[in-house]
This record gives C-alpha cells, structure tokens and sequence, in this order.
C-alpha cells in the first residue's frame, strides 16, 4: 500500500484539471497514489482523463456536492497519510516528499500544512499566502489556531497533510461556517492534536473568479464566528473578530450597492448601521468612493 493517497477534487474545470494532475503526476516522492474525485455535471474531465491518465490514476465520479463530497472522500480514505488537493491549484515537485518527511519526525503532529505563491487572475503575486511566515510554526491548541485564522490567516486548505486518524475522526460541516467550514474543520483539527504551518511555499494557489470563495459569503462568515464562540472562551465581540466582522460588512455593503437592486433597501440601511456603530470614521471614505463608484457604474450601464 502506498503511503499517501492524495484526492484531487474537481467540479466541472476540465481547462484547469490538467495543470492539477501534471504537478501531482511530477512528484519527487514515490509512494503515493493519485485519486480524481470529480462530482462534474458533465463528462469532460472523465474523457481527459481516460485519454491522457488512464494508467497513471485512480478516477471515480461522485454525486454529493461540497461539503458532503469531501466527507465522502473521508471515509475512503485508506492509507496512512492522505491529502485533500484542488483541481485549480498546482504542486512543486517537492511538496510530497517535504510535507512527509517533516510529519514522520513528529509523531504527534497531526497535520502539516504549508505556505503558497499566489497567482491573482493568472498573475503571480510578490507576496505570499501567508506572508507572515518567516520560519515553520506549531499550532498546539484551538486558541492558537483561531488567532492565526483571524489575525493572519491559515495556511490553504489544500497544502495539508493529515494523519489517517484525521478521516476516521473528523467531518466538514455546513453548519459550521457554510463554505468556510473548512476553517472550522482546520480548527477542529487542534482537537486531535498539534499542526505544524510550514513557511517554504510547496505550492501555487490560484485566486480567480470562477471560484465560489471569491464571492463574499456574509452569513456564512457569521456562522463561522457563531461557531468558534460557541466551541471557545472567545466572545464574538472580543477584539479578534472586529475587523473580520467589518470586512465581513464591508463587502456585503459593497455587493449591495454593486448590485441591481434598490439603493436604500431595508438590507442596505441595516449593514449602514452596523459599520457606523462599529467603526464610524475609519470606514467612511470607502463607503463614499464605492457609493460614487456604483452610481457611475450603474449610469455607464443603461
């Protein structure tokens, strides 16, 4: 049996798909096996890859959407480490064999996941994922992980690398932050023991705008915050949360007022409210420049 099984979810990204596989394929580790678990409305991918990959991976099709199709692939899981990849993100060769051999020195490291190059819209950014990262770090409990989520941010979903145990124990939950309740499953990890954030990036982590997360989720940011308060001693308005609130507000206000519909809404009046109860000067010149920005848009429009 191999040591790691790594699954490459794709849903309905054949354009991208490919790139994904040929980083994953070009691995300097070895004991791997490579799972295409695609739940596309389509067959396009299935075709790719029983021309261009039939001997070189393992293609199943599922039917359950996101967060049951990774939960799926949980319970599949049958190798000793296991790794959960994106079909629009791309490996270094390296990141296998790095990722293993620093989880194998630590036996109760639970997971390890590492830093990544961003490339915006096609281009690569200067700045890292977590540009904060200057060496490897140990996360050893919730609190930990819940102030590197909120002050500067987790490593990608997509870089970790989990113990089996992981699968047996652990489950993503919508309930638990919607879309992001892969945050909330990174937390959750902490319950089974340490993480380590490695600083190298191993991987490209693509931002574009044919990905769900790039849309603002508002109460799906709140279930977030619901949930880590209501599993931690944090309260939701303890200092930690205020400016993921504000952002949370702040894009809402902006989709709002980008959209086509009514200006002064009840909605509208209510997220107005709220930004100038939280922070009534910082905020302002924003709201200003994008409420310019939205007439102008709209008049351009029609």
């Amino acid at each position: 049996m191999k040591k790691i099984q790594v699954y490459l979810t794709t849903y309905n990204r054949p354009h991208l798909v490919e790139k994904a596989i040929d980083s994953i394929l070009n691995q300097s580790f070895n004991s791997y096996e490579l799972i295409i678990s695609d739940n596309s409305t389509n067959d396009y991918t299935k075709t790719i890859v029983e021309k261009k990959y039939f001997d070189k991976v393992r293609y199943i099709h599922r039917i359950p959407t996101d967060p049951d199709h990774f939960n799926t692939i949980l319970k599949d899981v049958d190798s000793e480490y296991f790794m959960i990849f994106h079909d629009d993100d791309v490996m270094h060769s390296s990141m296998l064999d790095t990722l293993y051999r620093k989880i194998i020195a630590r036996r109760e490291v639970i997971a390890i996941g590492s830093n990544a190059r961003v490339v915006k819209n096609g281009k690569l950014k200067r700045s890292l994922f977590c540009e904060h990262l200057k060496k490897d770090i140990e996360i050893e409990n919730r609190n930990q992980m819940v102030q590197a989520y909120f002050k500067t941010g987790i490593v990608p979903l997509p870089s970790y690398l989990y113990r089996v145990e992981v699968a047996h124990k652990l489950r993503f939950n919508f309930s638990h932050g919607g879309k992001h309740c892969d945050a909330a499953f990174i937390i959750d990890l902490l319950n089974l023991g340490p993480v380590i954030f490695c600083a190298c990036p191993l991987m490209d982590f693509y931002i574009h705008s044919g990905q769900d997360s790039f849309n603002n989720a508002f109460r799906d940011r709140i279930k977030l915050v619901n949930y880590i308060t209501n599993t931690t001693s944090y309260n939701r308005r303890d200092k930690i949360f205020k400016e993921f609130r504000m952002r949370n507000l702040y894009a809402e206000l902006k989709k709002e007022l980008l959209s086509e519909r009514t200006i002064l809404s009840k909605k509208y009046c209510t997220i107005i409210k709220l930004i100038f109860e939280v922070s009534p000067f910082e905020y302002f010149p924003k709201m200003m420049l994008i409420r310019i920005y939205a007439y102008l848009f709209k008049k351009k429009t029609r």
